[in-house]
């Protein structure tokens, strides 16, 4: 019969393992990945399974397994009566759990190490700690070149200087992270009269390094077919979708001259990305550096997302001070998703925070806007506000890699 210092005791013995009571919930994890939970009476554990095979173990031994709770049921998640589980039954779940969220690389040297020579249990997508889902190129073809004169007045508003890195620096510190960056190309050449950041800038990064890096493309809504070209264009690259800013771009979504680019991406299966919001780009500057932020209301995307329902909408950065109305909008509306990076976690309002741990925890999406923003930073404070685990793992990566298609 096994007890909660079993689990303690097998789980706290692999390498990178820490206890946490949550809502008195004894949980074990990996960073800020739950692979093991303790009910409050100590009768149930719940951990890691793969959702694909769950049916079958709980059918083949109803008395010991259960499925999870219907909150959960769409994550790799199950539970057991832990007082029915023996003791080497408990460590070849946990460790099985424990495969699921940390490095393949971490978890055969762990195997091995113990001269368990099977093969690597199902491992997810989630060996990577989390999907950054905004994350600016911190080269100097875009600090340097396409936002020449800009940068300074971003740098201020963020009070963080923005640091150049080669592509390849960049891969080795989301690697060390454990985290995939969704890296974002550029072009508003037409409003700004500053160089683009190509798509196949950003393709090609994600073919050198496609542990850690996917992307979207961009396109200059001005330019008019060329743009819808463009599309297909990302499409062929492999690129998961497009990124939009409207404020920099100078163009407001709802306006049906610019929907042959939106109907584009619907057809071709790519997500599309909008600024919403204030933005750094022009804080604080006479006349915000002629940057208008009523573009980027985001009431201006509910007309683009009824028209375009097969169309996934993302609006970055929750859309602030108009935040409330963006919420409405994503109630309404299931296609519209709400990335939340941009803003330090602690400083995220707490309507937002409300909504993305309840009703609307699956169509938020973190993100840092890096350079800007270090994602270590929004990882650490994600952490502080201690979201429930179905949440934190929705946030982090699932909903990311289900609209990535990843």
């Amino acid at each position: 019969m096994a007890t909660l210092d079993d689990v303690r005791r097998i789980a706290l013995s692999l390498p990178r393992t820490s206890e946490h009571l949550i809502r008195d919930h004894t949980k074990f994890r990996v960073g800020s990945l739950v692979y093991a939970s303790v009910s409050a009476d100590e009768e149930r554990l719940g951990f890691g399974f793969p959702k694909e095979e769950r049916a079958a173990l709980v059918a083949s031994e109803p008395d010991k397994f259960m499925m999870p709770l219907r909150s959960d049921e769409r994550y790799n998640w199950v539970r057991a009566r832990l007082p029915a589980l023996d003791a080497g039954e408990l460590r070849e779940l946990l460790i099985d759990a424990w495969c699921m969220v940390v490095p393949k690389k971490i978890a055969a040297s762990y195997l091995e190490s113990q001269g368990i020579s099977r093969a690597l249990p199902y491992h997810r997508a989630m060996s990577l700690r989390a999907i950054d889902f905004h994350v600016h190129l911190p080269t100097p073809d875009w600090l340097d070149g396409s936002m020449a004169g800009y940068v300074e007045a971003a740098e201020a508003y963020f009070r963080s200087p923005a640091q150049r890195q080669s592509l390849g620096e960049l891969a080795e510190e989301y690697r060390r992270l454990e985290v995939k960056a969704v890296l974002l190309a550029w072009d508003a050449e037409t409003a700004t009269g500053r160089p683009r950041v190509p798509n196949e800038t950003v393709a090609a990064a994600c073919r050198d390094y496609p542990d850690v890096f996917t992307g979207l493309g961009s396109v200059d809504p001005h330019k008019g077919e060329a743009a819808v070209a463009e599309v297909a264009n990302i499409a062929s690259l492999g690129l998961r979708g497009v990124k939009f800013h409207p404020s920099l771009q100078a163009f407001a979504p709802d306006d049906p001259q610019y929907w042959p680019i939106f109907a584009a991406c619907e057809r071709h299966g790519l997500l599309a990305l909008f600024h919403t919001g204030t933005s750094g780009i022009g804080a604080r500057r006479p006349g915000g550096q002629g940057i208008r932020i009523d573009l980027a209301h985001p009431v201006k995307l509910d007309p683009v997302a009824a028209a375009h329902p097969e169309l996934t909408v993302v609006a970055a950065h929750f859309g602030w001070p108009w935040h409330m109305d963006l919420i409405a909008i994503a109630l309404h509306k299931t296609n519209v998703y709400i990335d939340i990076s941009g803003w330090a976690p602690r400083r995220i309002p707490a309507e937002v925070i409300r909504e993305l741990r309840g009703r609307l925890s699956g169509q938020f999406l973190w993100g840092s806007d890096y350079p800007f923003i270090a994602p270590e930073r929004c990882l650490s404070e994600l952490e502080e506000l201690d979201l429930p685990d179905a949440v934190m793992r929705a946030v982090l990566h699932d909903n990311a890699a289900r609209v990535l298609r990843l």
